[in-house]
Formats: structure tokens, sequence, C-alpha cells
């Protein structure tokens, strides 16, 4: 299509297609993130096009992308949590997996799953009980690749880790000198914590679809081996501040985190409104409380 043809309801018709059928290596739509960066992407080139004499105007100004608003409640709806229970039970059953490692890693820290991926041992200190987030599994044209290219500033952070988490790391480097031994020249150093075999990358969609069997903590095991939820949840749910919790989840602000994750953090309006109350009135009497509570039934 010519340039000077080129029309809004042309790239709304696109950007509906892509939603529905977009993805190229598996079945479905992109989401609508994807969907409104590609619509910057052209509203940048026609521009461009304008500005070189190529086109009269920029079809991708009038266009109708996916807003922010629905980005945002398409994150809400696919977005599944886990209680502590399920947590337990799914970390229980993968202890002994080959990458068993990884999904405690993952649930404790509830770091993205690029970057689970590309933390390399020097960025571990095991006295200092810390891990410190520097690079990520990108895809590019030759395959996956870590670079220290983060998200975003904040990306870049420290975490702190829990003890039985370092007892796991002790214990997996332990397993992975002993493998690296077996492996011989074979072996590919990238200092990398969660490798193959032979030392080399795990892919992110690898690591997806190596999960346990079906009947030992697989169900739901997608979604929280993807997504970082259950640490967010869980965290806000044991009255971790929320700025702590967005500094490990690497957030550009408090305010993301409380928007993005605040539908997943039960009990804390119930809990706001007894505090509020306590600090005016002081401590409720309970049995005063139920004796008026009988009374109103």
């Amino acid at each position: 299509m010519e340039l000077q043809q080129l029309n809004a309801a042309h790239l709304n018709r696109l950007y509906a297609e892509l939603l529905q059928s977009g993805r190229v290596r598996t079945e479905g739509g992109l989401s609508p993130t994807s969907v409104r960066r590609i619509h910057a992407m052209l509203r940048k080139a026609l521009k461009d096009a304008i500005r070189w004499g190529l086109a009269e105007r920029n079809a991708a100004e009038l266009a109708d992308p996916p807003s922010t608003k629905v980005i945002q409640a398409a994150r809400r709806r696919s977005m599944r949590t886990w209680s502590e229970e399920d947590l337990r039970r799914f970390l229980a059953h993968t202890r002994e997996h080959e990458l068993g490692p990884v999904w405690l890693f993952a649930a404790s820290t509830g770091v993205r799953r690029s970057e689970l991926l590309g933390v390399r041992w020097s960025d571990i200190d095991l006295r200092a009980v810390i891990v410190t987030i520097r690079q990520t599994v990108l895809n590019s044209e030759d395959g996956h690749r870590p670079e220290e290219d983060q998200k975003t500033v904040a990306s870049a952070r420290t975490i702190h880790l829990d003890r039985r988490t370092v007892a796991m790391l002790r214990a997996h480097r332990a397993v992975q000198a002993k493998t690296r031994l077996a492996a011989g020249a074979g072996w590919e150093d990238n200092d990398l914590v969660f490798t193959r075999l032979n030392g080399r990358l795990v892919e992110p969609g690898q690591y997806l679809q190596r999960l346990p069997p079906r009947g030992q903590g697989r169900r739901g095991a997608r979604d929280t081996a993807s997504r970082r939820p259950p640490h967010t949840r869980l965290a806000a749910a044991e009255g971790v501040n929320p700025k702590v919790v967005s500094e490990r989840l690497g957030h550009s602000s408090v305010a993301f985190t409380l928007d993005t994750y605040a539908h997943v953090m039960p009990g804390m309006q119930p809990e706001a409104a007894e505090m509020f109350m306590r600090l005016v009135l002081g401590q409720i009497d309970e049995d005063e409380a139920m004796r008026a509570a009988e009374e109103d039934e």
C-alpha cells in the first residue's frame, strides 16, 4: 500500500488482527502492550516520512491503539496468584527436579524470568547474603543471550536472600562443580548460576517447558514460573512495606507496584480500617464488641 493511501482504519484493523492472531511461533494474539509498542514504532516512522516529504499526514496519530487502561486491565485479568500452601506444595514437589533450584530462587526473590536466567555467580555474595541483578537474557536474531541491559534504571538492584535460598545456592554450586568436572572440555563457562548440563544458557521457553509432569505440582506452575504476583502478594500479606517490595521487584516507583499488584494484596483494606479506628479511639474491648453485635442481632 502506498503511504498516501494509508489511513487510521487500516492501522486499527492491523492492531485488531495482531491482538487476535499476531503471534508468529505459537497460536494466539499479541499482548496489548506489544501492540501499543508497534503503534509507537509506526507513528515514529510515519513522522519521519512526513519530514522527508514522503507522506502528507501521519495515519498513526488518528489510529486507536490499545489504551493504557486496557493494558492494565488485561494484565490484571491474566494475573493468577497462589496461596502460601499452593507455593509450598509446588516447591516441595519440585525440590528434586533438575530445575528445582531455579524455581526456589524465583519464588524467594521475585526476579523477572529474564533476570533469573541471567544471574551469575559473580553477582552473588553468599557471605553478605545478597544478589545483585545486573544482566538479563534478551532475545535477538541470533537467539537468546545474556546482556547487561536492564528494563529500567531501578531494575539494576541488590536483593537480600533468605537462609534457605543461601543454603540451596551453596548446594547447587557444589552439584554444578561436579557436573562441570564431568563435562570436561564440553563445558561452556558463562559464570551462570542456572545452566544446562553443558553450562550453556537455559532459554526462557525451555525453563517453562521442563515443568514437572501433571500431578506433581504442575497445576498453575506456568503462571507462577512466568509471573511474579505470588512474591508480591505474600510479602504484602505479611506487612512488608510496599517500598521494600517495589525495590525487590525492580519497579520504577512504588506507585507502579501498588497500581499493578494492589488487587492481589488481600486484607489491606480491612486492616487499614481497623488500624485507623484504633489510632482514633484506642484498642477496642473484644467482649464489649461481641455484646454489641449480639444486641444488634
